[in-house]
């Protein structure tokens, strides 16, 4: 087995050592994930225009925290764990965007100058939160579509390894990615009617 494949055993080992209830499972799992973590909060952050006060340390942070918090989660497997991880990130994003959107409207009127920066970022949120409502949309019509989009547009992760985690071929994944880009291309499109 290579270095790869190594690696992704031990996030499931880690992940079945917290189901059994080991608390040092967390810092292992945590050194092993860090890097991949850091990773979707690089590209996450990047989506933003850089107006923010989070730094992709805190995102990751924040996230692991939120993840260690949900202790009624039955962690299945190295899929299970980045579709979550990935949520997870979403959330803390969105609750930013949200504030900022909040901010925008009034919240913070007296902290505020308006310039093209800040409306390049208000119009980021509010895309932002567009995304995230149709992929909830998305999720109550067909979850296995919401969850290619969880893993591959939020977690980040090639084709190639989500069909491995999702137990699918490439071309099957491939075209499931089109489809649920095609259904959020169609519900945004819509909303702004």
């Amino acid at each position: 087995m290579d270095n790869n494949g190594e690696h992704r055993g031990e996030i499931t080992r880690q992940l079945i050592s917290i189901k059994d209830g080991d608390k040092v499972a967390y810092e292992k799992l945590y050194g092993l994930v860090y890097d991949h973590l850091r990773n979707i909060a690089i590209r996450e952050l990047n989506r933003e225009s850089g107006m923010h006060t989070l730094g992709k340390t805190d995102l990751v942070h924040e996230s692991f925290l939120k993840l260690i918090d949900q202790s009624t989660i039955d962690w299945q497997d190295r899929r299970h764990f980045f579709g979550i991880s990935a949520r997870a990130m979403r959330q803390i994003l969105i609750d930013y965007a949200r504030k900022k959107m909040a901010k925008k409207r009034g919240g913070d009127v007296s902290h505020m100058t308006l310039n093209e920066d800040i409306m390049k970022s208000s119009m980021q949120a509010e895309e932002l939160i567009e995304i995230n409502d149709g992929l909830e949309e998305l999720r109550k019509v067909d979850e296995r579509l919401a969850e290619v989009v969880d893993l591959r547009f939020f977690a980040g992760l090639p084709i190639e390894e989500i069909a491995e985690l999702m137990d699918s071929s490439r071309s099957t994944i491939h075209r499931d990615w089109i489809k649920a880009r095609a259904w959020l291309y169609t519900y945004l499109k819509e909303q702004q009617k």
